[in-house]
């Protein structure tokens, strides 16, 4: 069945699961690189926030060979473990999202509309990537976690300034593990082989959250003492992480391109970063830009 069809197809077998005081609406929301998502919106009479799943993911799944019974079922699970105790008002206080708030890495030039009256934070040198403040929320005991991007009126309401919560994201930010490794490291970890590859490495956070690696003020010391040279090139790999390497071993610019877009077509639309490429020289970057990479956003 199409896309369309199984989503009505879902939401009559929650329907025919779910108490009758539940009621569902169908949405469409922008999430990043303005990648439009079909959304459930499922309100539930016992609690204060209301859960949306996604059509388009859980479609994914139907495609690939999970049951419309199996998705239900998993749906089902997700309201199960439904945050009961969250409080909106304390979640945007000004000590809860001071406690909170940290940097992720998105592209300003594809989020034009995603990034309304949102107070980002450029790097200087990097013409299409903001540092972007979001809001990490744990959502039940059992240690399940989401995030909000964090908006200009949230910082009205709770009385914050920029510059009180670009602090704050940075120190948070650099709290979270941020690690610097060589790509054998990595290969090696996930094919159990020794690799001594030492021109190429990856920065990322250890938690796996998804936040800046830029965002530490630390950044291009942590990327010396890890290559040995204040000279190399940023790919970015994913919204998530970034390449590094030395500008000494790298490949021309056409190649570094080149990868960067083989790397992005193995990434959802919304995962994709950039399709530039960066050159640091001691702290200073400079932006080379791709138009092939011009090119696929206007195609997304």
């Amino acid at each position: 069945m199409n896309k369309e069809d199984f989503q009505e197809a879902l939401i009559e077998e929650l329907r025919n699961t779910l108490p009758e005081n539940c009621s569902m609406d169908i949405i469409s929301t922008t999430k990043n690189n303005d990648v439009s998502k079909t959304g459930i919106v499922i309100r539930l009479e016992d609690s204060a926030l209301s859960p949306t799943v996604y059509v388009d993911d859980l479609y994914r799944n139907y495609q690939h060979g999970e049951t419309l019974g199996e998705i239900r079922d998993y749906v089902l699970q997700i309201l199960g473990e439904r945050p009961q105790a969250l409080d909106p008002k304390k979640i945007l206080s000004k000590e809860s999202i001071l406690e909170n708030v940290v940097f992720k890495m998105r592209n300003t030039e594809n989020n034009r509309s995603y990034l309304e009256n949102v107070p980002v934070k450029m790097i200087d040198g990097m013409d299409d990537i903001a540092l972007v403040p979001y809001l990490q929320l744990n959502l039940d005991s059992i240690g399940n976690t989401g995030s909000v991007v964090v908006h200009d009126d949230m910082l009205k309401v709770a009385g914050l300034s920029k510059e009180e919560l670009f602090e704050a994201a940075t120190e948070n930010s650099e709290n979270s593990h941020i690690t610097i490794k060589r790509m054998g490291e990595i290969i090696g970890m996930m094919f159990d082989t020794e690799e001594t590859d030492e021109c190429m490495f990856v920065a990322m956070d250890g938690e796996m959250k998804g936040i800046s690696p830029l965002a530490c003020r630390d950044f291009f010391e942590m990327v010396k003492t890890k290559t040995g040279t204040d000279r190399f090139m940023i790919l970015p790999s994913s919204v998530h992480e970034l390449i590094i390497i030395k500008q000494d071993m790298a490949p021309d610019r056409e190649m570094l391109f080149d990868l960067v877009r083989s790397v992005n077509s193995t990434m959802r639309e919304e995962e994709v970063l950039s399709y530039n490429i960066y050159e640091c020289d001691k702290e200073n970057i400079k932006t080379y830009s791709a138009e092939a990479g011009i090119e696929r956003y206007a195609e997304m």
